[in-house]
């Protein structure tokens, strides 16, 4: 464990190189967020403020004159920040500049990532050229996905329109799911496409259109297929085991799996949530059907296709929130974690 001070001894920014500025601030938001995950007493919440603002102001202080992969980077971290610190306005603000960089600096077509900047190239790291170029790919891919999941998904919980949403992304390369891929990568990876889905459905539900039977089956039938795909060990749920929450690999993949499975409990929740409504709303104002003509025959098995997909859409609620439940009672989630909520 890393003992931080709350008082901050910031040299002076102005004597700083670029790029020592953009990693003091991510430095500096690793410490803010670290603090407020763990958040048990006022003075994590102070230490977590100081850090965060502190960082807030060195991002402000030119960044956005001469936009970089490290200053989207910067700009995510500040964002996941806010949600978790329930300033959902604020994160939201904060990710649509992360991806507005993200667009400027190409991080959404494949081919700009053979392409790095000379100032990426000619970073500090010793390392031979192909390792740092390889390091950098890999950070802009990371990044450039990264930016994507969390500003499709926090889109579509919000009810907002995403960012990103206006890219094509057919020319990024999707990693297959692979057994060898670390788990961080591997839930990522997932994530990424889950957020595509979601972004199909959402944009399917702001052009006015209703998702009927049939369409929600077929969105269903992708989430399904999705499901399918993952690797068994992005299945893995929370086991309520004493202490095993305190192990940080397994604390880690635990909560890799619970972000990908709560995309997907979410997504389904969205495709299906219109038939719980048309299905409860009846019973809500005390009308019940009645079984007379052969219209109302065929209605009524509509209705009993509306009644199965309600089902489903309390089914997933239940499956998330059982899951949360038991990651919390292995001590596993964090204290910044209300993006769940």
């Amino acid at each position: 464990m890393v003992k931080v001070s709350n008082n901050i001894r910031m040299p002076n920014a102005g004597r700083l190189d670029s790029s020592v500025k953009e990693d003091l601030t991510a430095v500096y938001m690793m410490i803010a967020i670290g603090a407020q995950c763990q958040g048990r007493t006022q003075e994590d919440l102070i230490c977590a403020a100081r850090y965060f603002c502190q960082a807030r102001k060195m991002v402000f202080g030119g960044f956005l004159e001469d936009p970089t992969v490290y200053m989207a980077r910067d700009f995510l971290l500040m964002a996941f920040y806010m949600f978790g610190a329930c300033r959902r306005n604020a994160a939201f603000m904060y990710i649509g500049v992360a991806a507005r960089a993200s667009i400027v600096l190409g991080l959404h077509v494949s081919g700009q990532y053979r392409q790095m900047p000379a100032e990426d190239r000619a970073r500090r790291y010793v390392l031979s050229s192909w390792l740092l170029e390889e390091a950098n790919r890999i950070a802009r891919l990371r990044i450039g996905k990264s930016i994507r999941v969390l500003d499709l998904v926090s889109s579509s919980i919000l009810g907002r329109p995403g960012s990103t949403s206006s890219l094509r992304t057919d020319d990024i390369r999707v990693d297959d799911f692979d057994q060898e891929a670390s788990h961080r990568t591997s839930a990522l990876n997932a994530a990424y496409e889950a957020s595509s889905v979601l972004e199909a459905i959402v944009q399917r539900l702001t052009e006015g259109e209703k998702l009927d039977a049939s369409s929600a089956d077929h969105f269903l039938q992708i989430w399904r297929e999705w499901s399918q795909a993952l690797p068994d060990k992005l299945r893995l749920r929370p086991r309520k085991e004493p202490n095993l929450g305190l192990n940080p690999d397994y604390r880690e993949n635990m909560i890799g799996n619970i972000h990908v499975a709560c995309t997907y409990y979410f997504g389904v929740i969205l495709v299906t949530r219109q038939s719980l409504i048309q299905h409860i709303m009846p019973q809500i104002r005390g009308k019940r059907p009645r079984k007379t003509t052969l219209r109302q025959e065929t209605n009524e098995e509509g209705n009993e296709k509306v009644a199965e997909l309600s089902s489903v859409c309390t089914d997933a609620a239940t499956y998330m929130a059982q899951m949360c439940c038991d990651a919390a009672e292995a001590g596993i989630l964090w204290g910044n974690m209300c993006i769940l909520k």
